[in-house]
Formats: C-alpha cells, sequence, structure tokens
C-alpha cells in the first residue's frame, strides 16, 4: 500500500482543548437497558422529554417535578424487582421521585429520601395514546394494576412551560407521552477557529455536506482527509458559528437573500463568504440548527444546495432535512466500515467465487473471510481500543482489496452469451437488427440496425469473445461480423457489420458484480425495459451486463437449403439427424467427405439438415481430435479479405456461390478452379456424392436421354431425376 496515498486519504487534523460542550440527546435503546439495580448505578442517567413539546424535559424544581428547556440527565430509573415496577431517582437534588396522590390534577409530585415509600413506585409501560409507543412511554402511580387511554399518568399539567408542575392527566393525551432520552455525544465548542482543533462531518439525509464552489451542497463522496467536508464549531451551543476547514473562514447567509416567493428567508443558500450565527436543538440523536437572526430560520437541505427553511415545522415536525449528524473523523470511519462490513457479507459470500463467467476468482475468498481478509480488517476499523491510524490503515486496505476484487474475465476464443437483467427477467442480446419501422421508448425514435434481444439463447445470441492487449473485440457467430457503433440523426446505436470492417474495440470491466463493455466514451447496454440494444453516456446498472460462456451446446442455423457453412474454434459432434462433411479435390473435382469423427477445432465444414432449423452442437471440451486431412474449407474466427475469388454458401444454404472481398467470420469457403469446382456449381450441393461412392457418380444426361461427360455452359441437363442449368 503506497503510505504517501495514505496519509492523503487521511490527513487527520490534531485536537485543541474545547471550551464547552453540548450533550446531543437520543432515544434509549430500550428501558431494560436503561434501568439500572440500585440508585448508586451510575453511566446509564436519562432525561425525561415531553413526546409532544420537543425541547422540553422533566426538571427537578426545589419541591417537586417540573418541565424545563434543559436536556441534562436529571433521572435514575431504578428496577424494584417487580415487573413494570420503577423508582426514578434524581440525581441533581439525590432524592426519590413520590406522588402525592393517584388522581387527576396539577402538582401531583414530591421528593423524599426514603425509597421504601410505596409512593415512589412508579408503573412505565409503552405509550397507550396516539404518539405510538416507539420510543414513548406514559408513567403511572404505582399503585395502578391495569392503566388505559383514561387513566391519569404523568403530565404537564396546563402545558410546556416554566412555570409547569407535573401533574396527573388521561394517558391517552398528547401532553402524557415522554420519550426516554440519553446522551448520543457531546458535540465540542472551541473559543475560537483552530485548524488543529476537533472537527466534524455533518450528514444530512444521509449525504455528507461539503464546500461546492461559493455554496455547500451535499453527496456520498466523502473522502478522508478532503478539508471540504470538515466543520468546526466555535462558540457555544446557544451562540455559535460554523466554520468550514477548507476555508478557514464561518458559513452563513446573506440577509434577505432566500429564493422563495413571498419569503426572503427562506430557500436561502449557505455561502463561503458570508456569517451566520447558530443556535442547537436536539432530538432523537440528531441536531436541529437555527439562525440567531430571525425567528425560525432552519439550516435545511434543500436539494442540491445547504439551505434555510423558514418554518416551525423543521423542529416541531422534526424533518429529516433539519436533522444534522455531526460525526468525528473515528466516527465516520467506524460507521462506514460497518456498513461496508454487511455490504461484504452480501455480495461476497462463498457461493460467488469459481471458475465460472459472473464469479470472483475461487482463491480471492480466503482474501475476504480469512484470518488477515476483509471482514478481520473491518472488524479492526470499528474497535473503538484501536489507534486510530491502525483503524484507517485496516479499513483502506480492506477497500483496496475490494477494488482489485474482479469477476473471472473471459477467456480470449470464449463463445459467450451476452444478456441483461432486471429484477428476475432476462434477455439475450442478439445479431438479429431491428427494421426500421420499429420505434424505440417514447421518443426514442427508429430502431432500424440496432441489435435486438430475446428471452432464448439461440444461435443468433452468441458472440465469439476476442482480446488482444486489453482491447476486446465482440463478433456474431451467425452473421460473421463485428458488433460497432452506427449513427443515425446524431445517435449512436450498436449494430453488427455485414463485411470485413473492424467493429468497436471495447474495455471490459468488472462493477457491481456485472461486466461493463466501454468504448469511445460510451457502454454497450438494453434500454430500461430490456427490449432493444443502445449505448449509454455513462454507466448504469442497464449497462452492467450478464456473459455465460456457452458450455455444453452451441446452436447453429440450418438454411433453407439444408445446408449451413460453419467453422468453429471448439470441438463439437453432430446431433442426429445431421451429417458435416469437408470438402477435398479428388481426381481434380471438388468432393465432400463425411466426418466420422468429432468435429476438430479450428475446423470449417458443411453441416446437412432439416431445412430452416436450428440444431444444438455439443461441445467436446479439451477435445484434442486430430485436424482433417486434404480438408480445403477454411474459416476463422474474425473476417476475412481475400486476395482473389473463393466459393461458398449462399446464405440461405442452397448452393455455392462465387465471392470476391470479404468472407465472415464462422463461415466456411475454399479456393478451386473453375473445373474442379464445376460439378459442384452445376448439381448444387444435394445432387452430388461424396468421396466414399465417387466410382458411383450420378450419371449426367442432356434433356434427350443421351448420357454426357461434359456440360455446356447455359445447357440443361438431369442428373439423380433432377435438371439443373449447367454454369
Amino acid at each position: 500500500m503506497n503510505k504517501k496515498l495514505l496519509a492523503l486519504l487521511f490527513a487527520v487534523p490534531g485536537f485543541g482543548l474545547a471550551q464547552t460542550t453540548y450533550k446531543v440527546m437520543g432515544f434509549a435503546p430500550s428501558l431494560d437497558q436503561v434501568a439500572v439495580e440500585s440508585k448508586d448505578v451510575t453511566g446509564h442517567d436519562v432525561a425525561l422529554a415531553i413526546t409532544r413539546n420537543g425541547g422540553w424535559y422533566a426538571d427537578a424544581k426545589a419541591q417537586e417535578v417540573g418541565v424545563a428547556q434543559d436536556n441534562t440527565p436529571q433521572f435514575r430509573i431504578v428496577k424494584t424487582g417487580t415487573a413494570g415496577i420503577y423508582k426514578l431517582y434524581s440525581v441533581k437534588n439525590n432524592k426519590f421521585v413520590a406522588y402525592t396522590a393517584a388522581g387527576s390534577g396539577p402538582n401531583k409530585t414530591k421528593f423524599v429520601e426514603d425509597e421504601n415509600d410505596p409512593q415512589t413506585n412508579w408503573k412505565i409501560v409503552q405509550n397507550i395514546g396516539a404518539n405510538g409507543a416507539a420510543n414513548n412511554f406514559d408513567i403511572f402511580p404505582g399503585s395502578v394494576s391495569s392503566p388505559n387511554g383514561g387513566t391519569p399518568a404523568w403530565n404537564a399539567f396546563g402545558g410546556a412551560s416554566a412555570n409547569a408542575r407535573i401533574g396527573f392527566w388521561r394517558a391517552d393525551d398528547g401532553g402524557s407521552c415522554w420519550s426516554i432520552e440519553v446522551v448520543a455525544q457531546e458535540l465540542k465548542f472551541f473559543s475560537s477557529y483552530d485548524a488543529n482543533n476537533e472537527s466534524y462531518f455533518m450528514t444530512i439525509r444521509g449525504r455528507y455536506v461539503h464546500k461546492d464552489g461559493n455554496n455547500f451542497a451535499a453527496d456520498n463522496k466523502l473522502e478522508f482527509g478532503d478539508d471540504n467536508y470538515r466543520f468546526q464549531l466555535v462558540g457555544t451551543s446557544d451562540n455559535f458559528r460554523i466554520y468550514n476547514a477548507a476555508t478557514g473562514q464561518p458559513i452563513g447567509t446573506q440577509v434577505g437573500a432566500g429564493l422563495k416567493q413571498g419569503d426572503n428567508e427562506d430557500d436561502n443558500r449557505y455561502r463561503v463568504d458570508k456569517e451566520s450565527y447558530f443556535s442547537a436543538q436536539s432530538y432523537g440523536g440528531r441536531v436541529y440548527v437555527k439562525e440567531k437572526r430571525g425567528e425560525n430560520i432552519y439550516l435545511n437541505f434543500r436539494e442540491p444546495y445547504l439551505s434555510t427553511w423558514h418554518h416551525p415545522a423543521a423542529w416541531t415536525s422534526h424533518d429529516e432535512g433539519s436533522q444534522i449528524l455531526f460525526t468525528t473523523e473515528d466516527g465516520i470511519l467506524a460507521e462506514a466500515a460497518k456498513k461496508l462490513e454487511n455490504e461484504v457479507k452480501t455480495q461476497y459470500s462463498e457461493d460467488k467465487f469459481g471458475d465460472g463467467l459472473g464469479l470472483y476468482p475461487k482463491q480471492a475468498y480466503e482474501g475476504i473471510n480469512g484470518e488477515n481478509g476483509v471482514l478481520n480488517l473491518l472488524k479492526i476499523a470499528q474497535d473503538p481500543s484501536a489507534k486510530i491510524q491502525d483503524k484507517k490503515d485496516a479499513f483502506q486496505y480492506a477497500k483496496y482489496f475490494l477494488e482489485l476484487l474482479s469477476l473471472n474475465r473471459p477467456k480470449n476464443g470464449d463463445l459467450l452469451y451476452i444478456a441483461a437483467t432486471r429484477d428476475n427477467k432476462v434477455k439475450y442480446f442478439t445479431s438479429t437488427l431491428h427494421a426500421d419501422a420499429d420505434k424505440g421508448f417514447e421518443t426514442y425514435g427508429s430502431l432500424g440496425g440496432h441489435l435486438t434481444t430475446k428471452e432464448q439463447k439461440g444461435s443468433d445470441a452468441v458472440f465469439y469473445y476476442k482480446e488482444e492487449k486489453g482491447k476486446v473485440t465482440l463478433v456474431s457467430v451467425a452473421t460473421g461480423g463485428q458488433v460497432a457503433w452506427a449513427q443515425r440523426d446524431a445517435l449512436n446505436y450498436p449494430t453488427v457489420l455485414q463485411s470485413a470492417e473492424k467493429g468497436a474495440e471495447f474495455k471490459l470491466t468488472a462493477r457491481d458484480g456485472a461486466y461493463a463493455f466501454e468504448s469511445e466514451n460510451r457502454f454497450l447496454a438494453s434500454d430500461a425495459n430490456l427490449d432493444y440494444v443502445l449505448a449509454y453516456s455513462q454507466f448504469s446498472r442497464f449497462a452492467g451486463l450478464r456473459l455465460e460462456r456457452v458450455a455444453q451446446t452451441l446452436p447453429v442455423h440450418i438454411g433453407d437449403g439444408g445446408t449451413a457453412s460453419f467453422w468453429s474454434p471448439v470441438e463439437y459432434t453432430v446431433p442426429e439427424g445431421v451429417t458435416a462433411y469437408s470438402v477435398k479435390i479428388v481426381n481434380n473435382k471438388a468432393r465432400l467427405t463425411k466426418i466420422t469423427t468429432n468435429v476438430p477445432k479450428n475446423t470449417a465444414v458443411f453441416l446437412f439438415g432439416t431445412p430452416s432449423s436450428d440444431v444444438n452442437l455439443t461441445v467436446v471440451p479439451n477435445g484434442n481430435t486430430a485436424a482433417l486431412q486434404d480438408n480445403i474449407l477454411k474459416g476463422g474466427a474474425m473476417p476475412t479479405t481475400l486476395e482473389g475469388t473463393a466459393f461458398m454458401l449462399k446464405k440461405n444454404g442452397t448452393g455455392l456461390v462465387k465471392v470476391s472481398g470479404a468472407v465472415p467470420a464462422f463461415k466456411a469457403y475454399f479456393t478451386a478452379s473453375e473445373s474442379q469446382v464445376r460439378e459442384l456449381l452445376d448439381r448444387g450441393l444435394t445432387g452430388v456424392v461424396s468421396v466414399a461412392t465417387e466410382a458411383e457418380d450420378a450419371p449426367i444426361y442432356d434433356l434427350s436421354g443421351r448420357r454426357v461427360q461434359q456440360t455446356t455452359k447455359g445447357g440443361v441437363y438431369v442428373t439423380n431425376g433432377k435438371k439443373f442449368i449447367a454454369k
């Protein structure tokens, strides 16, 4: 690992002395987790918050319990040995809270020192009222056995105010609902800005706030050591500024510069060249930051910028866009490591490793789950007792390994199926092209020339994978043309060339457990519905493709004439009803020779079978059948440019044709003289006997019934009961 890179990524500010701290309150995990065995057990003190009136808490007054806007944990919940019954101990005056009477009314509490006083027993249950039970509770006198919505319970009688005292009122009243809060975090505030003071990352809606030009935005691209993402709190919790570490200056809004019509303080973007003063409130482990210069001006994330929401609901409704999580580098690291750990457990289970495509290399699993593997490194990154630098190194090494980990790559020469997936739907790319009349989604326009997709694997869905020096070429086995980019009305789209022209050169990468083919800043992709193939200017999940090797069977199409020409890089056997032939020169004539062995790899043949049908050849892995002797049929995995002329099968398989220029890949062709190939041209492939029956060559007759040894071009003759025109 590059230590300089680590140092750059993890540049850590030093730590100065905090002038003041602010307790950020969060919900207690559960009542049982904060209840203690005796009043002397410390470390689990709580604040009792009025759920309906955020920011108001139970407060020990001189003689009884009232409420105040002070979230200091003042109470200790003590178990009694009886299920559901607890005592409330005030750590402010070291006395127990007792009730004076169980009926409805104001001012129903007092303090006593005797914990055996039965009126120090309190029944605490999940909230009965409309606020819901999650993190919410009702507190009844211990003498209550079966409370209901009308049972008198703790209530800031008369409403939350500095003069209110705890009384009892109906449990289903919103003011009778209480939340148990604990200190989730202590924020540090400094008397002045110093680059060495402790700083924080600010998270809103799961995104990290950062300087973006003259404004501030939020995203998920946090890099440790990037000062644009770090902030420092200067002042006190009720009067502070927020400094950005990249500028060393406070952030702020310009008075009256809000973008909302009719309210010039709403949607007012924070800037690097302005200064605002704030106060802080907390709820549920999050901080709500309000500007001091006006009423209800809350810091808020208004996509895509950090801005203001000029409305009390930012606090009263606990709006998610105003909830700020201030996290230290250590905290962010632990959070990121935990998140990555969960992702690794999901994405890199043992069944995701093996030798096939779509899998990670089998030997790499030890790097995930081994003694020094990724999961153990991420545990170190979350260990509170580990040194911060060791945790950073562990986290970075884990990420570095995952960045290097890639899916198994296809091998040069592989025959592949290329598929797009969505949910549980799979469609395979094919070399069959759309017609001009086919239309794409909405305003996409004509799909003429685009590769098509289909749900079944077939002969037109097989592509040859060629890779040289990191550059990948895809060749359609069915057509013999290369995949390339075409253009229509400034729109680029993928097609298959019909000539020997050079196609696109792709870079193959693996992303998010899928493969991506990129060329000329475009990605091979499907549309969202998997109906056609197109080009994306950037990577998306529809450019993440699945690759499958042609394994046991290789589909080939037999033409209308009952024949097909085929060259294959792999060895195979033909199914029943299909015969493979080579072509040899025998007695200066081109003759078909039936192949009775496996068809060797890198061999060109003619296949005979049922007209207009797809047949499945059986692949022989690692086959080593010897090459055929004297076979004049040629072919290859890439289109071939001829120096002269050659003969090959017509596209529909109805006979031979003389060609010049270029021959498609995966097609059989041969060179011979006119005289050597005359009979094949005259009779067609179906009228020619094989070398094995050379002595019984079918005789040729003219229309008068006379047997002839030589034919005349343009003449009409008969052989095997069929007429033909000599060429």
